[in-house]
């Protein structure tokens, strides 16, 4: 006898084909189309929603190495620009900054590092908004299914 033979065979397979074959309407149940187009649709969003998790991630990750050369950018140009002498005149002489504050705000606002202020909030945004994006899919991708397969 072969290895992969049973002891237990079947010889009247006719006979059993015959028993289960007794329905001839061979339709297919009604909302078949209907749910395995449902099913072709739902695995095509969770294709497109582990893509954009790679997408977000890859966003997240650029954008917190980022942040890091635009910060170290940001604090050189505030002590460059006299800012923090500005900030500092404002709390040790309260009074002069109130007698003349067009002149101070003014003041403040031109020696504000605007180009590298801007690029260290768009770094900050850009994580923040990817994390939040990334933490969306992967609730819809991972967690999401095992609560409605639970149910």
């Amino acid at each position: 006898m072969h290895q992969n033979a049973s002891f237990f065979r079947n010889t009247r397979m006719d006979d059993d084909f015959e028993k289960f074959n007794t329905d001839n309407n061979n339709e297919p149940p009604s909302g078949l189309l209907n749910a395995v187009m449902a099913r072709i649709e739902r695995e095509r969003r969770q294709t497109a929603r582990k893509k954009r998790i790679v997408l977000f991630s890859l966003c997240a990750i650029g954008s917190l190495l980022a942040i890091t050369p635009t910060s170290k950018a940001l604090v050189a140009d505030i002590s460059q620009s006299g800012f923090a002498h500005f900030l500092s005149l404002a709390f040790s002489d309260p009074g002069m900054v109130l007698a003349s504050w067009n002149d101070f705000a003014l003041s403040i606002l031109e020696s504000l590092p605007a180009l590298s202020m801007a690029a260290f909030l768009l770094t900050i945004f850009a994580f923040l908004g990817s994390v939040r994006l990334l933490a969306r899919d992967i609730t819809m991708v991972f967690i999401q299914p095992r609560l409605i397969r639970n149910n």
